[in-house]
């Protein structure tokens, strides 16, 4: 059985927190994926960095690092 349109959502003053805290959730949502018996979808898992333009500017990289189970979330 898998999870159906799951959506984890945070925010922070900097990519390094949201960044760190996304990949804490992803964590704690899995492990409660798996003790219901359900799977979570990691190559059908997108992630969306939302911000105001001149903030998104002033990112030298706009892509964080996440990953569930070892898979890299685009």
């Amino acid at each position: 059985m898998f999870a159906d349109n799951t959506k984890i959502l945070t925010s922070g003053s900097s990519v390094q927190f949201v960044e760190g805290n996304l990949n804490q959730l992803v964590v704690e949502v899995s492990a409660s994926a798996n003790k219901n018996r359900m799977a979570l979808n990691a190559s059908k898992t997108k992630f969306m960095l939302i911000s105001t333009p001149q903030k998104l500017r002033a990112l030298p990289n706009q892509s964080l690092k996440i990953a569930i189970n070892d898979c890299v979330v685009e």
